[in-house]
Protein backbone atom coordinates (compact mmCIF):
# COMPACT_ATOMS: atom_id res chain seq x y z
CA UNK A 1 0.00 0.00 0.00
CA UNK A 2 1.28 3.57 -1.18
CA UNK A 3 1.48 6.34 1.59
CA UNK A 4 -0.66 9.41 0.38
CA UNK A 5 1.28 12.46 0.26
CA UNK A 6 -0.51 15.40 1.63
CA UNK A 7 0.55 18.09 -1.37
CA UNK A 8 -0.33 21.13 1.10
CA UNK A 9 2.39 19.93 2.87
CA UNK A 10 5.09 20.78 -0.07
CA UNK A 11 6.67 24.00 0.77
CA UNK A 12 7.58 24.39 -3.18
CA UNK A 13 3.49 24.84 -3.32
CA UNK A 14 2.95 27.20 -1.06
CA UNK A 15 5.54 29.89 0.59
CA UNK A 16 5.42 30.43 4.67
CA UNK A 17 3.19 33.40 5.51
CA UNK A 18 5.74 36.04 6.19
CA UNK A 19 5.45 37.90 9.67
CA UNK A 20 1.48 39.90 9.69
CA UNK A 21 0.49 43.16 11.91
CA UNK A 22 -2.27 42.74 14.49
CA UNK A 23 -5.65 44.18 13.62
CA UNK A 24 -5.12 46.74 16.19
CA UNK A 25 -1.74 48.03 14.86
CA UNK A 26 -3.28 47.84 11.50
CA UNK A 27 -6.09 50.28 12.84
CA UNK A 28 -3.70 52.71 13.80
CA UNK A 29 -1.99 52.73 10.58
CA UNK A 30 -5.21 53.60 9.04
CA UNK A 31 -5.96 56.17 11.42
CA UNK A 32 -2.55 58.04 10.72
CA UNK A 33 -3.27 57.41 6.87
CA UNK A 34 -6.00 59.33 6.77
CA UNK A 35 -5.07 62.20 8.64
CA UNK A 36 -6.45 61.38 12.07
CA UNK A 37 -4.94 62.66 15.01
CA UNK A 38 -2.56 59.27 16.85
CA UNK A 39 -0.68 59.10 20.02
CA UNK A 40 2.86 59.20 20.73
CA UNK A 41 1.87 55.27 22.28
CA UNK A 42 0.18 54.49 19.09
CA UNK A 43 2.95 55.61 17.07
CA UNK A 44 5.77 53.94 18.98
CA UNK A 45 3.47 50.19 18.75
CA UNK A 46 3.50 51.40 14.97
CA UNK A 47 6.84 51.62 14.83
CA UNK A 48 7.36 48.60 16.46
CA UNK A 49 5.76 46.73 14.42
CA UNK A 50 7.11 47.84 11.58
CA UNK A 51 11.15 47.18 12.93
CA UNK A 52 9.66 43.92 14.26
CA UNK A 53 9.23 42.81 10.68
CA UNK A 54 11.96 43.94 9.19
CA UNK A 55 13.54 40.82 7.55
CA UNK A 56 17.23 42.07 7.17
CA UNK A 57 17.31 43.67 10.83
CA UNK A 58 18.95 46.65 10.35
CA UNK A 59 21.59 46.32 7.57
Amino acid sequence: MQPVIDSSLNSESKPMPKKQSSQKVSSIASKALQGKPVTKKEVKSLAGSVLGQDEKKGK
